[in-house]
């Protein structure tokens, strides 16, 4: 393990976060109680003993009783790719600061730069895959495309990712939870997200042509501590790229500063979350 440490937890933020996740849930079920009036749309029968997407065959199937909360935490996060039952593929649109490559399936954000505390300098840049793909809920394994599965595999593999990747000098695997649940379960969930990516990643450095390899870095950034996140990376794949290297660089110090100062993109904010744990892989 690389340096970092959890944040300063607060007095009270254990009876805070049980508080605010109660009024959320009575908001889960007012919103899913109002949902269940159409008959050929999406609907979530909290009363009965199914959440289903009417006349898709699956009306008499047994209700999973965390399905609604997770559909309203998905139209929080997703927003404009979140499709519900509509078998309508989601568009590949790119977050507005970020420039599509490969088709739309990531955005590349502009380069940045961080400093270590010897003001020695580092460049980077972000890699975001697009909205539409994301962590199955509560998955470390599984990411979603339109309520299917998607190969990580191939997605890490795209040429230009591809191209860029094994062009780079490092690559860090960024992991992240949700406020919901346990905080020390949300952490460990980070963390396997992050280790998913990284293992996932070698796989790619093993086609890059002889003398490109990048290092690799697990990045585990815990817990968003925003109950309802303006700004959310946990169920977005996000890898950081640094690509130019200053000799004696403290990497550790100088990602911390350039992700504390970088404006390129608005949902990888560090200060929505607890950790900034750094692990070489």
């Amino acid at each position: 393990m690389i340096g970092g440490k959890p944040g300063e937890v607060g007095k009270g933020k254990t009876i805070m976060k049980t508080a605010i996740l109660s009024m959320a849930a009575l908001s889960a079920l007012a919103t899913a109680a109002s949902a269940q009036t159409s008959e050929d749309g999406f609907g979530i029968s909290w009363g009965g003993q199914s959440a289903i997407c009417h006349n898709d065959g699956d009306e008499s199937k047994p209700r999973d009783e965390s399905y609604a909360r997770s559909v309203i935490w998905d139209k929080m996060v997703l927003g404009e790719a979140y499709r519900g039952c509509d078998a309508t593929p989601a568009p590949m649109v790119i977050d507005a600061e970020l420039r599509a490559i490969d088709g739309g399936t990531w955005g590349l954000s502009k380069p940045f730069v961080g400093t270590d505390a010897a003001g020695r300098e580092a460049t980077f840049r972000l890699y975001v895959l697009n909205s539409r793909y994301s962590w199955a809920f509560d998955s470390a394994s599984d990411i979603e495309d339109e309520g299917g599965r998607a190969s990580l595999d191939e997605i890490l593999n795209t040429p230009e990712f591809r191209q860029r990747f094994c062009e780079a000098k490092a690559a860090f695997s960024v992991g992240a939870a949700s406020f919901e649940g346990a905080t020390d379960r949300n952490h460990r969930l980070a963390g396997a997200r992050a280790e998913t990516v990284t293992q996932k990643l070698y796989g790619t450095r093993e086609t890059c042509s002889e003398g490109r390899i990048p290092l690799l870095f697990n990045l585990n950034v815990g817990e968003n501590q925003e109950p309802v996140p303006q700004s959310s990376i946990q169920r977005r794949v996000v890898i950081v790229v640094a690509e130019k290297i200053a000799i004696d660089l403290n990497l550790e110090e100088a990602l911390r500063n350039a992700l504390d100062r970088q404006n390129v993109f608005r949902e990888v904010s560090l200060a929505e979350y607890d950790l900034f744990d750094l692990e070489a892989r």
